[in-house]
């Protein structure tokens, strides 16, 4: 969407550069209404396919400030068919377990 290839990049460097964390949970917000909003059956795009294995980072689910964030997201992936997308990496089901264990 256009809206996504504007924002797209800059969530992406904010996901990478934004050691501090502060603005980490407004991106997975942003993220998950990106993918909320998204045509049903179309292609998850670049930057959301790109972004999932930052959620399967342990210690993103650290801290509390960016568990309802990381909620959200998850289950906008899981709803958008990502394990299906991503089936070429057979471990990002495992890695969603390893989460909650």
């Amino acid at each position: 969407t256009s809206c996504e290839n504007i924002f797209g990049p800059r969530l992406k460097e904010v996901l990478e550069n934004d050691y501090e964390g502060q603005f980490i949970p407004y991106v997975y917000q942003l993220l998950a209404l990106i993918l909320e909003f998204s045509p049903e059956g179309g292609r998850m795009s670049d930057t959301c396919t790109a972004a999932f294995p930052q959620l399967l980072k342990l210690n993103r689910w650290e801290f509390s400030r960016n568990i309802p964030s990381l909620t959200r997201l998850l289950i906008a992936y899981l709803r958008k068919g990502i394990i299906q997308t991503l089936n070429h990496q057979s471990k990002s089901l495992d890695d969603i377990v390893v989460v909650f264990h």
